[in-house]
């Protein structure tokens, strides 16, 4: 565990500006919202935060901009992007209160969660009731499949995020869920070890390599480096929740984990 004292640059660190090979991406999952909680599938579904959602994103923002710095300062980040659904942006608008970011983000479509078809709206059982009523095999047979989202994402990383920001060094993008999870298992192809080594140590567990024991908490912060010469990615941290100081996430069964 980290010392209280600890600043938001000890734990989520900031790509030197001395580094002319590398661009740094925090990628920050939304707050909570009812449908998590109830473990409903969300989707594309235009669902808002609820109160502990509001509590982790203004907890997120009490980590970055305080009075010892503000790590969303523009000497620090160069650029913001965000989902277009509520749940991302009103995640950022708590997150960067106090600054004046808010007029720099960028909104995408391209940043949503996995749009889920039929089974939207439906709680996880039922779902699967629905998809096996149906003749299919899970609810990955609705909706978007995972190679469209994966590409979907890493052709708007590629082509519009990295490609605008050749010359900087951190950005910040928030999305969703299985989004950023689906993101990372394409960027590092599937290598599971790899992930798993760096989540922070407390939340390694004893457990079969799975990317559903990965966990995406809300207002998780995953780092990710890119090599500009080399054009490849590095991990430096899975689901950083350092910054959450209550006891609204937790790392067990009971977790919303990364319901879409």
């Amino acid at each position: 565990m980290i010392s209280p004292s600890a600043k938001a640059t000890d734990v989520y660190p900031l790509l030197p500006f001395n580094n002319k090979s590398h661009i740094r991406l925090f990628i920050i999952r939304h707050g909570e919202t009812s449908y998590n909680k109830k473990k409903i599938i969300q989707g594309h579904l235009n669902i808002s935060l609820n109160d502990q959602g509001i509590s982790q994103s203004s907890q997120l923002n009490k980590f970055l901009v305080n009075d010892e710095g503000n790590f969303l300062a523009r000497e620090n980040i160069d650029a913001i992007y965000c989902s277009d659904l509520k749940r991302c942006a009103e995640t950022l608008q708590y997150a960067v209160e106090g600054t004046d970011r808010l007029d720099d983000v960028v909104f995408s479509d391209q940043l949503r969660e996995r749009f889920m078809g039929e089974v939207q709206g439906l709680k996880r059982d039922e779902a699967l009731k629905k998809a096996l009523s149906e003749g299919k095999k899970s609810i990955n047979e609705y909706g978007e499949s995972v190679p469209q989202l994966q590409q979907r994402f890493k052709n708007y990383l590629m082509n519009t995020i990295i490609a605008e920001n050749k010359d900087k060094k951190n950005i910040i993008i928030f999305s969703h869920g299985a989004a950023i999870r689906y993101l990372l298992l394409k960027l590092f192809d599937n290598d599971l070890e790899y992930m798993f080594s760096k989540l922070p140590i407390e939340q390694r567990v004893e457990d079969s390599l799975n990317h559903s024991n990965v966990h995406f908490s809300n207002t998780c912060v995953n780092i990710v480096d890119f090599d500009i010469e080399k054009d490849t990615f590095e991990l430096k941290l899975l689901n950083g929740i350092y910054h959450i100081n209550d006891n609204s996430i937790k790392l067990d069964e009971t977790s919303n984990g990364t319901i879409v």
